[in-house]
């Protein structure tokens, strides 16, 4: 925190979200939103652990360490340079992305139209409808 005067004139205190802040609380949030979607599994005993005892156990951990971040953000840089260092990032990966992924597409659908069989229709082949190049053959 930092006093800073604010846009009304006033001073005090001035909260600087960073970005551990924003980690540590989608953790925390995360895990217990699980958790509590989680209640109905069986939590057992260590004789005989039950289906919900592993993925509580892990949730916790989950939850105890997003606390624990958000408890040590103060070391962290402020999430408004996070957020320009990346825009400038995505504006230059942006260009690379689509060189890549262009190509990877044309490449995807050549593959299929050879592999695929020709059933006229799209719908045709996903209702299991046999292909207009095909016979019924009956025994």
């Amino acid at each position: 925190m930092s006093l800073e005067t604010g846009p009304n004139g006033r001073s005090g205190k001035r909260m600087i979200v960073r970005r551990d802040h924003v980690a540590g609380g989608a953790f925390v949030i995360g895990g217990a939103l699980v958790f509590a979607m989680s209640g109905e599994l069986p939590f057992g005993t260590l004789a005989s652990p039950g289906a919900g005892m592993m993925p509580k156990l892990v949730l916790t951990l989950l939850v105890a360490f997003g606390a624990l971040l958000v408890l040590r953000a103060g070391e962290s840089p402020p999430l408004a340079e996070l957020l320009c260092d990346t825009w400038r990032s995505m504006t230059d990966l942006s260009c690379f992305g689509h060189a890549v992924t262009a190509p990877a597409t044309a490449l995807s659908i050549a593959v299929r139209a050879m592999i695929l069989p020709d059933c006229g229709h799209l719908s045709a082949c996903a209702s299991g409808s046999p292909s207009r190049h095909t016979s019924n053959i009956s025994a």
